[in-house]
């Protein structure tokens, strides 16, 4: 089964090394890794009536990302996932917040 917190700092030292090589990977502080997830958000809205292949690589892309931020701020990545599985969950069976 795949480690997504080490798959995480896996992605990490591959943007470490996009900023240090690339004019467009020039910032991984989190308020610019968040701007840059909003970006491909919208781009993944407009790839979306695109068909399959565009829209699944924008969702690629912002797996990515949010992955990049989890692992920046130190957060396990597959108890987040647990988490909020758990707490749909709970909304799903109506025993949770937001009924």
């Amino acid at each position: 089964m795949i480690d997504l917190n080490e798959m995480a700092e896996q992605m990490y030292d591959v943007a470490l090394k996009r900023e240090e090589h690339s004019p467009y990977m020039n910032s991984l502080t989190s308020v610019e890794l968040l701007k840059h997830l909003a970006g491909e958000v919208v781009e993944a809205s407009m790839g979306y009536g695109l068909g399959a292949e565009p829209y699944r690589k924008e969702l690629g892309d912002i797996l990515c990302i949010t992955m990049l931020l989890a692992y920046k701020e130190d957060f396990d990545i597959e108890a987040m996932l647990q988490e909020t599985l758990d707490k749909n969950t709970n909304r799903a069976n109506r025993t949770g917040d937001k009924l």
